[in-house]
Parts: structure tokens; sequence; C-alpha cells
């Protein structure tokens, strides 16, 4: 709204100056010279004597009118889309008006300047909006405030077969792909964020996780947050930010020498035990470990193998409470259903089409 008002008033002063035939508050020589712009002939609408600041004045007292009524009815997703679409209709008006400024009259004008910069962050503002949508429509689908919320981090390739922009080849996946990002609570979609395939797997996924919990805690300040992702997400940025934040996190923890000496007992033993009897072996165990990069120890929870294929051990990290084996068994494998909804969405929504050319 704040946005609005300004450009509206921005707006009304350039069409006060216009029609009182009076000098604009602005630089008269150099690149910035106002007066070559009001005075063109592109400082009115084509074919009329009405000058361009009118529709500037339209524009921003229909998005005030679009921001009042998200404001008033903030569950309509619709309204929020529609100030999106007129937000667009404003930024391609700017890219005219820039281009008449530097190739018809090669002059700047302040003024104009100050409008195309509100309309740009006008529609930074609404497409921001838009993409709250998705947590304002989780938050809406509680009739009471949940006790606890468990926030699934994924990411997964989406293939390229053509020339798409920002395209690179992953190493992991085998393929040129993008990397989006996916956040699930349950069933529910919280954000789908497309990247280039040529970052860490974790890359903003801190700062996604920042926005979310600042936003569910907004709505419900005694909810429990749990972060749950696998090795990819076992970043210090990630996990730092939990533990300053009160949000607890079960997070996979990648294997290393250091880890594999501390279970190397227990591993020979239950390969003596499979040797003897020919049936799979399981424990789930726990310790304390510290990375190198980690200013301190942090409970890790191990979940122990040995079969036909051998030894295949597994290291969660975490910050909760309780039985290792539960939590690994019941919280941590429970990530799984996070990967079945990124099938959903690529199957039946179609989210992998890449049909655009342009990354966006």
């Amino acid at each position: 709204m704040v946005l609005s008002v300004a450009g509206f008033g921005v707006a009304t002063y350039l069409t006060t100056v216009h029609y009182a035939n009076v000098p604009l508050a602005c630089s008269a020589s150099g690149l910035v010279d106002c007066s070559k712009m009001v005075t063109s002939q592109y400082s009115v609408v084509p074919g009329t004597s009405v000058p361009i600041t009118v529709p500037g004045m339209a524009f921003f007292l229909v998005s005030l009118g679009l921001a009042i009524a998200q404001y008033l009815r903030p569950q309509r997703t619709d309204l929020r889309q529609a100030h999106f679409g007129w937000s667009v209709l404003g930024l391609l008006t700017v890219f005219y008006l820039v281009y008449v400024e530097l190739v018809e009259i090669h002059h700047i004008c302040i003024w104009c300047t100050a409008v195309h910069i509100l309309i740009l962050l006008t529609l930074f503002t609404t497409a921001w909006r838009l993409h709250e949508v998705l947590v304002d429509q989780f938050i809406a689908s509680f009739q009471s405030a949940p006790e606890e919320l468990v926030l699934d981090f994924d990411a997964t390739d989406n293939p390229l077969y053509g020339q798409q922009e920002g395209r690179f080849f992953h190493g992991y996946y085998d393929s040129y792909c993008y990397l989006p990002l996916y956040v699930f609570c349950g069933q529910q979609l919280l954000c789908a964020y497309l990247r280039p395939s040529r970052i860490d797997g974790a890359k903003h996924a801190a700062a996604i996780l920042k926005l979310l919990v600042a936003r569910l805690r907004q709505k419900w300040p005694q909810v429990r947050i749990v972060f749950r992702g696998d090795s990819g997400f076992c970043r210090q940025r990630i996990i730092n930010y939990c533990e300053r934040s009160g949000v607890n996190y079960i997070i996979g923890l990648a294997r290393n020498a250091r880890l594999q000496a501390i279970t190397e007992f227990l591993e020979l033993a239950m390969k003596d035990s499979f040797e003897q009897t020919g049936l799979k072996q399981r424990e789930v165990g726990e310790f304390v470990y510290a990375a190198q990069s980690w200013a301190r120890e942090r409970r890790v929870i191990t979940r122990l193998e040995y079969g036909e294929q051998g030894n295949n051990p597994r290291y969660v990290v975490t910050n909760l409470t309780g039985q290792a084996k539960a939590l690994y068994d019941d919280l941590y494998c429970q990530r799984g259903e996070a990967e079945n909804r990124i099938k959903e969405a690529q199957v039946g929504l179609f989210a992998t089409r890449t049909s655009c050319q342009y990354f966006q």
C-alpha cells in the first residue's frame, strides 16, 4: 500500500505540473533533463492530449485498491494473482518508457525514474506475496494450532533436453538438469524453488527455513518445528540457526572415516553374528560426535545393518530427545514420504516441464 500511495503521489505531481504549465523541480541540463521528457511527444498518450502520467495515476490507484482488498481478505489468492498480473503490465510500460528516454530522447527524467522504481518494487512485492499463497493455504487448513510441524527439505533433479538458460551437467544425476528445492509438511507443499544445478544442494535452504519458521511462528507462537533432511542438508548454517532459534532438527550425516572408526567394533560383531546365523543383523545406537568444523559435540544416532550385501551404516545428527531407535525409525525414516510427494508433483502436475528457454 505504501508503494501505491507513493507512486500515486508522484504521478499526481507530474500531472499537476503538466496542466499548470510550470517547470518541474528537476535538473535541466546534462543527461538528467526532465524538461526534455515532459515536453516531448511521448509525454502524452498517443493520439490524445492526455499526459501519460494520468494512466500512471490509474495504475497506482488500482494497485492500491488491490492491496487494500488483499488486506481485508487475505484468504483470496485470486486477488494476489490479479495484483501480480497488474504489476507485470506496469513493468511492460516501464520497459517502453525507459526505451523512449534512452533511445529516442537521450535524456532521463528523475521523476519518471522514481515511478519506474516504484513499479518494480510493486512487482517484487506482489511476486513474493504470490509465493506466500502456499504457506497461507497450509495455515488455513488447520482448525486449531498444531503441536508440531515437521518440515521436509529435499532437492531433486529436473532434467533438461534443450538449451535452457542456466543448464549445467550434474555428475550425480548424470544429466543436464535444474536442481529445484522442495519443502513439504506432511502431504502439503510449502515451497518449490527452482535453482540451477551447479550449486550446493543445500543452497538457500537456511534462508527459506528462516522465512518459513518466522511465518509459522507468527501464526502459532508455541508450535514445535522440526527440520528434517538428508545428509545433503547437514550444513553448519542450518544447524546453527536451528539451535539459536529453538528449532529441532534431525539430519542425515555423511559417512566418514571417523564415524566408521567409532562403530567399527560393533560392525565386526554384527558380521560374526550374520556368518553364524545367516540372519540379517540390525542395531540402532547413539554417541556424541563433533566434526572438525563443529564448535561442540552433538548427538549422533547410528543405524547399522549387516546382511548379504555386507555392511550398510547410516548416521543421523539431531538435537531431539528420546529413544534413538524411535527417532530413527519413526521420525527420520518417514522423510521418504517427501520423495513420494515430489514424484506426485513431477508426474501429476508436470513439475519437470521446462518448455520455456529462459530460467524463471
